[in-house]
């Protein structure tokens, strides 16, 4: 008896572990790279992953993420000036963002009207996404330029 349970034990864990998606199962069907908005962002993941799964949902637009510090990101943008892998960048100081404006592209949200002047980036290469001044510069491939 005691070895029917632990075969049955076996067979049930072989089982469900057959059934559970493997990691790399998502790429599978996930969009081609040039339909995926790519997000870097130095928030962790209990900030940036809410907004996400809501913009993934409200949008349909599938969503890379790529964490790390602010610093380290700002260091990949330099080293993809030429070829841009990141549309939005989620997070940041004012400092550093300014420090690296050029690196971004001027983006006005709506409701940017709604946004103190000196809360703004003046040629909005970022726009604050709290009053923690934790702005997110962005690349315009993802948004029409507005006149």
């Amino acid at each position: 008896m005691k070895h029917i349970r632990i075969l049955i034990l076996c067979i049930a864990f072989a089982l469900l572990t057959g059934c559970a998606p493997a990691a790399q199962d998502t790429a599978a069907y996930a969009p081609d790279e040039s339909e995926r908005l790519v997000l870097y962002t130095s928030h962790k993941k209990e900030v940036w992953w809410p907004i996400v799964k809501e913009f993934e949902s409200r949008t349909g637009i599938w969503v890379e993420v790529v964490q790390g510090g602010t610093n380290e990101l700002l260091e990949q943008l330099q080293k993809e000036q030429d070829a841009p892998r990141a549309d939005v960048m989620f997070g940041g100081g004012v400092e550093s963002l300014e420090a690296c404006r050029a690196l971004f592209e001027p983006y006005v949200c709506r409701g940017a009207e709604q946004i103190l002047p000196q809360y703004r980036a003046q040629d909005s290469s970022w726009t604050p996404f709290s009053p923690t001044s934790s702005p997110m510069p962005s690349r315009s491939a993802w948004y029409p330029r507005q006149s």
